[in-house]
């Protein structure tokens, strides 16, 4: 009970520290995306439609259940959007039927593999995008 008393007492405070990021996440607007759909759409059509509807938040799909993953889409996607709504990569990491099926949450290899194949190409395709 003291929990739910601090939580409610902090939600009420969040107002008047001047977060306004606070303000920007609750009224945020994002759509989940599969990369075949966009590549359907065509990246001009789904940005435009994106930022006709005012969504704050795009979430790519890179990285699917059978292991199958692709940055093309998503260096298109942030160069075309322009800054115009935040564009997240969705990376399905805990069934992978590459790997087997069901992974390990514990498996160190499996998070290397994630980080070394996956979120360091990101990483370095944002840098050049946003460079």
């Amino acid at each position: 009970m003291k929990k739910i008393k601090i939580l409610f007492i902090l939600i009420l405070l969040i107002p008047f520290t001047g977060a306004n990021n606070f303000q920007e996440y609750v009224e945020s607007k994002g759509i989940w995306i599969w990369g075949s759909t966009l590549y359907d759409i065509g990246i001009d059509n789904f940005v435009d439609e994106m930022v006709e509807h005012n969504f704050s938040d795009v979430y790519l799909l890179v990285k699917d259940v059978t292991g199958y993953y692709t940055f093309d889409l998503i260096d298109e996607l942030l160069k075309e959007s322009n800054g115009r709504f935040r564009v997240h990569a969705w990376i399905i990491c805990f069934m992978d039927y590459s790997k087997g099926g069901w992974v390990d949450v514990n498996s160190t290899a499996y998070r290397q593999y994630l980080i070394n194949d996956i979120i360091v190409p990101l990483v370095k395709m944002m840098w050049m995008v946003f460079a």
